[in-house]
């Protein structure tokens, strides 16, 4: 009877006929909804756990009468009824047009860097040098929230964000957006998205900006390289691919630092591989330039409040406003924030990884007594303790002293 009845509808021409249809059908079908609501809620079922279906989903075996109807009538021709039929009961496309979002989700092109989870460098603003993290806030909330994000917005747009966030010329002049494309480049090495090349050439002015004051040499087809093994070393092994028996082959060749591997040409490149008996596939496609950079440029850095490497002293003294209120504190453009006298509490330094029961207390001496002070040091900062507590330079920077303290202020607080 009912096949009867969507025949009679689909061949339906008349509008009064087809209305009178419509009204009898959606009557028909409001009351016997409401029948089987009555029904089914009287009758005791147990009830189930929750799943992990969304709450307004119906179950999978439940009967949907009104939307069988609609997609017999859909195959028989009866679209005007069909159309009124969903807008009035409020039917979900049928699933034939409406594709699973799993589904969809499975199609999603791998190489698309906006639909694959970034890279953890590539949210990392302040990689970029001139960009603190209040910066990387501001820019954020303009809807800059990645390397990648900086590198292609347009240059109206990024001239408009600079001015909204008075940033002045800085951009500009620290050439931000030329610096997250190059970094953007090793980020997309090391994820895959593309084959970084070793480039030609380095320029000769970059090695002796990098390498000042440390004892290496030219060598003529490695690059520069320690002639005895420095007293600073960085772990290779952090790069993902070098073994330890890889790592201790470039410490034979003076090669110990992420820098000198992060400053690789092709021809370099070359020599090493042959020295060492490997693929040059094995160093490209391992992204080892890339991975040696960023890890040097995440490693060797002051704390991320800081824009520059040097800040001037007026900048100390806003630092020192963040800081509870007491005499016994001060602002000092060496030292950073530093304590006069000891206050009734101070924290255990040695929980640092790095500072011992001797290094700890030439600290409390100088005047730092909180986590939250080494966590606020500036490149400025890290050399003049460097000196005054006559460490290995780079030291505070391998054994990751502002990043500890700075875990450690979370944990510990004023």
């Amino acid at each position: 009877m009912l096949d009867d009845v969507i025949s009679r509808l689909a061949n339906c021409q008349s509008p009064i006929c087809l209305g009178w249809h419509a009204a009898m059908v959606t009557g028909g079908l409001t009351f016997g909804l409401w029948l089987a609501h009555e029904f089914w809620g009287r009758v005791s079922v147990p009830p189930k756990r929750p799943t992990d279906s969304t709450p307004d989903q119906a179950p999978a075996d439940a009967p949907d009468l009104a939307g069988n109807l609609v997609e017999r009538l859909s195959s028989s021709g009866g679209g005007p009824l069909k159309n009124y039929l969903r807008e009035t009961l409020a039917l979900p496309e049928s699933p034939v047009h409406q594709k699973p979002i799993a589904r969809l989700a499975s199609k999603r092109p791998a190489d698309d860097g906006r639909l694959l989870a970034p890279f953890p460098y590539e949210c990392d603003l302040t990689l970029v040098r001139g960009i603190n993290q209040a910066i990387a806030r501001g820019l954020k909330e303009e809807g800059i929230g990645a390397l990648r994000d900086l590198a292609n917005c347009p240059k109206g747009k990024w001239r408009d964000i600079t001015g909204l966030l008075l940033l002045g010329e800085l951009p500009f002049r620290e050439r931000w957006q030329d610096q997250a494309r190059e970094l953007i480049r090793h980020v997309d090495a090391i994820s895959g998205r593309m084959r970084l090349p070793a480039p030609r050439v380095i320029a000769p002015e970059l090695i002796g900006e990098w390498f000042t004051g440390e004892r290496v040499v030219a060598h003529a087809s490695l690059g520069p390289v320690f002639d005895a093994e420095p007293a600073l070393v960085d772990r290779l092994t952090e790069v993902e691919g070098i073994s330890k028996e890889i790592a201790l082959a470039l410490g034979n060749l003076g090669i110990w630092r992420f820098k000198q591997l992060g400053l690789w040409t092709a021809g370099q490149v070359e020599e090493v591989s042959r020295r060492l008996n490997i693929s040059t596939a094995t160093i490209e496609e391992g992204a080892w330039i890339s991975r040696s950079m960023l890890r040097h440029l995440d490693s060797y850095r002051g704390s991320r409040i800081w824009a520059e490497s040097s800040p001037e002293a007026w900048q100390y003294e806003e630092l020192l406003n963040q800081y509870p209120v007491t005499d016994f504190i001060q602002a000092d453009p060496r030292y950073g924030i530093v304590y006069r006298e000891t206050p009734t509490s101070a924290d255990n330094l040695t929980q640092i990884r790095g500072v011992d029961g001797v290094t700890a207390e030439s600290l409390r001496r100088a005047g730092v007594q909180r986590f939250r002070q080494i966590a606020d040091w500036s490149e400025a900062n890290v050399d003049a303790f460097t000196s005054r507590l006559n460490l290995v330079p780079g030291r505070i920077y391998t054994e990751r002293w502002i990043p500890q303290a700075n875990d450690l202020c979370d944990r510990w607080t004023d």
